[in-house]
């Protein structure tokens, strides 16, 4: 993919599978967090394949970055390897870990029913150390 350095999302509604597209093919994109589903989407994409640096919180700080990444390329040039490093192992693109954590979580959530327990979140995969979920009884591991 030549023809791009950087995909630039658009708010309110942020790009779902053509943001996915992008990563894919190596194209680093660079969002800004909405507070619909529809403006977290890219949000979401870009921190299953480990580049919440391009995850802007303002209007100021994407455009920031934006510039920033246009004028350093030395920067752009480490996010181009970083993606491309952590696409083919990310979950993101992982499809078959992905349906494994999916089905475990179905399989907890059966249980928990079947126990009479409320319901509750279920996480897949490993969280980050210090994230809320990390060491959930609940936690669906990736290994499942």
């Amino acid at each position: 993919m030549g023809s791009a350095d950087l995909f630039l999302d658009t708010q309110p509604y942020n790009a779902g599978t053509t943001a996915s597209d992008a990563l894919w093919l190596g194209l680093p994109v660079l969002t800004c967090l909405g507070q619909t589903f529809a403006g977290r989407m890219a949000a979401s994409l870009l921190r299953a394949v480990g580049l919440p640096e391009l995850i802007a919180r303002t209007e100021a700080e994407y455009e920031e970055l934006a510039v920033g990444l246009a004028a350093d390329r030395q920067r752009w040039s480490a996010l181009k390897h970083k993606l491309a490093a952590n696409r083919r192992g990310s979950r993101l693109f992982d499809t078959e870990r992905l349906t494994r954590e999916l089905e475990r979580a179905y399989a907890l959530a059966l249980e928990r029913w079947r126990q009479g327990l409320p319901a509750a979140d279920l996480h897949l995969g490993s969280p980050a150390a210090g994230s809320p979920a990390a060491g959930s009884a609940d936690q669906v591991e990736g290994a499942v």
